[in-house]
């Protein structure tokens, strides 16, 4: 196959020579093996088995490692209380400005949308529904850095499509993959505001749709960032992703408080 790969840094456009690969097809599988069951476009009640055998054959593996009974019973409530936990996940999105807004998953996610958490050691993974059916999957991984990720991806997808760089050239802060079939892989740097990277694999026609859809609101909108830092100071409640994926969130603003009299001597 024959692809020319675009490298997007400081404004200029490159295009590469054509160069040939051998690579996986664009799915959650070609990066970790257990999401083979995936498949997009499904009902929640159909990923919701296939999280739950995820959870199943991954606890099997620990259990059948110990002859000890009181860790295979520890193991058993673990595995359990994981299953519920994600059964019970349900995140419908909000309209208008809320903590999502200024979320790592502020440009992946439109009103109404829902999604169902996994919490898997420090990965955290976000599987998003459009209209009760599957369209993306996003992993922030156990190890966050931008180099063993690309890594990951490259070696099941071969060289990104797409290259976007910082504005020295140095750094990729976002690359995309795509292939001949229905989905796309993307990777965005979010080291700096979150200490982690961020990794999707969604539905290519709907991606690109919402997309364009957030990029002329965005158009036609403040940006949520700058909108936020002209409210009130006040004490900030923690962001919710921050918490899932572990980050310090940002030192309250503590209003000011007026100077206590000193006690007059006796």
């Amino acid at each position: 196959m024959e692809r020319r790969v675009l490298i997007i840094a400081t404004g200029i456009l490159v295009v590469l020579p054509a160069v040939a690969w051998s690579r996986s097809p664009v799915h959650p599988a070609a990066l970790d093996p257990s999401w083979r069951d995936l498949a997009f476009g499904s009902p929640r009640e159909e990923v919701l088995r296939v999280l739950e055998r995820r959870i199943r054959d991954r606890y099997g593996d620990l259990t059948r490692k110990t002859m000890d009974i009181r860790e295979r019973d520890r193991l058993s409530r673990e595995m359990q209380k994981e299953i519920e936990e994600v059964r019970v996940s349900r995140v419908v999105f909000p309209a208008g400005q809320s903590t999502w807004s200024v979320s790592i998953l502020r440009d992946d996610y439109e009103p109404g949308q829902e999604m169902i958490l996994v919490r898997e050691g420090a990965a955290r993974y976000y599987l998003l529904f459009h209209e009760g059916a599957l369209y993306k999957w996003i992993v922030t991984p156990a190890d966050p850095s931008r180099e063993a990720a690309m890594t990951l991806l490259e070696q099941a997808f071969g060289p990104p499509a797409e290259v976007e760089k910082s504005p020295d050239g140095e750094v990729v802060v976002r690359a995309r993959w795509t292939d001949e079939g229905p989905l796309c892989a993307s990777l965005q740097d979010y080291t700096r505001e979150f200490q982690t990277v961020l990794v999707r694999v969604a539905k290519k026609d709907l991606e690109e749709k919402f997309r364009a859809a957030r990029k002329a609101r965005q158009g036609t909108t403040l940006n949520p960032l700058i909108d936020a830092s002209k409210e009130t100071p006040q004490v900030q409640e923690p962001d919710p992703v921050d918490e899932l994926i572990g980050r310090q969130g940002p030192v309250p603003h503590l209003r000011d408080q007026p100077a206590k009299k000193k006690k007059k001597g006796k």
